[in-house]
């Protein structure tokens, strides 16, 4: 009897994909620990805050790192809270960073230029519900931090991808991320209290706020 083997999957980097790399993503909608109602599952709430968020699975596609896989908690904009922002900044500007990140999403995924003021631009940038941004493809360019609340039994550290920023129509590389081609970084994991204390928020619009429910 002859075994194929041909037939499974081809060996792959098993990640953290280097920060700075710039590869086509795959968002996934997942249930949230704290869902806010059974109807929508992958709207969590936050424990602490009150804050509503998307609970999404990150997967690069293509490319020596295909398959590697994060989660993020994509804070829902202000528009689309339950509960009174006004109350803190810091809740305000988490759901100015979310709303930010989302609408990027879906400009990369749509293939419309963040510039483009048009009625089709503006049109492209509607969704119906938050179903919609399940399976949406985006170009990104990703970032990389120690991530301290994760460690195994022995002690060691997991190191967790995010996404440093989006990248649209108009990049000089979008066209061919959006074509599975990767482009590799080197950069060095980073502790996440270096990284915020660049100024650069991680990804998801929970700046001041560790993950909820990951």
């Amino acid at each position: 009897m002859t075994i194929n083997l041909g037939q499974e999957e081809k060996q792959r980097l098993p990640g953290p994909v280097p920060g700075g790399s710039m590869a086509l993503v795959k968002i996934t909608l997942v249930e949230a620990k704290t869902p806010d109602c059974p109807d929508t599952p992958y709207i969590g709430v936050g424990s602490s805050t009150g804050l509503l968020f998307l609970a999404c699975q990150m997967e690069v596609q293509g490319g020596p790192y295909e398959g590697v896989t994060w989660w993020e908690n994509i804070t829902l904009p202000t528009s689309s809270q339950t509960t009174d922002v006004s109350q803190d900044p810091n809740w305000q500007k988490a759901c100015r960073i979310g709303g930010r990140l989302l609408r990027a999403i879906l400009e990369s995924a749509r293939r419309v230029t963040p510039s483009d003021t048009s009625s089709g631009a503006e049109k492209k940038r509607q969704i119906q519900s938050w179903k919609e941004i399940d399976g949406l493809m985006f170009a990104a360019e990703l970032g990389v931090y120690e991530d301290t609340y994760q460690r195994d039994r022995s002690g060691r550290t997991w190191y967790r991808n995010n996404i440093r920023r989006v990248i649209c129509q108009g990049h000089p590389r979008y066209a061919a991320i959006m074509r599975r081609q990767f482009f590799i970084g080197h950069e060095l994991p980073e502790r996440r209290e270096a990284y915020q204390s660049q100024n650069q928020p991680p990804s998801g619009g929970w700046e001041d706020f560790p993950p909820e429910g990951f």
